[in-house]
């Protein structure tokens, strides 16, 4: 971790403390979560999908170079980029 990014992560503990006075209670919590999105974020970008402010849009399972929203692809029943193994 740059010595940015830490001095970051500490002036935002202390502002979180100040609104939210148990927030090491959870920071374990928080942490992980945001792991967890950093690590669906990779894999979803590999495999070509697309984040905007909209959500997240795949690409389109039957017409090659267009893409479908995330509620698409559900409606379609194909499995997340994250799920498959």
């Amino acid at each position: 971790m740059s010595d940015s990014t830490a001095l970051y992560r500490a002036q935002e503990n202390l502002r979180m403390m100040g609104t939210c006075p148990t927030w090491y209670d959870h920071l374990d919590d928080i942490n992980a979560a945001m792991a967890e999105q950093d690590r669906i974020y990779e894999i979803r970008a590999a495999a070509g999908w697309d984040l905007d402010e909209g959500g997240w849009y795949a690409p389109h399972p039957e017409k090659p170079g267009e893409t479908i929203s995330e509620w698409g692809w559900m409606g379609f029943g194909l499995s997340y980029p994250e799920d498959v193994k």
